[in-house]
């Protein structure tokens, strides 16, 4: 495995846990205030936006 494609995986990684996380904040006891706030939502989008790079990432070192 190369450093790419170590990077690729770890981004896909932190980009789901962040994202699982800011979903089940409430429910796991992260949350500060019932609902959905702003700092779960800024997680749910970064996560997201890892998660598609790290996808992106991915795809394009298995191709080069």
């Amino acid at each position: 495995m190369t450093s790419r494609q170590a990077w690729a995986w770890l981004m896909l990684v932190v980009g789901v846990v962040l994202a699982l996380a800011s979903i089940l904040a409430d429910r796991i006891g992260l949350g500060a205030m019932p609902g959905f706030g702003w700092k779960q939502t800024l997680g749910l989008l970064v996560g997201l936006a890892l998660i598609v790079l790290g996808l992106w990432r991915r795809r394009r070192t298995r191709r080069g």
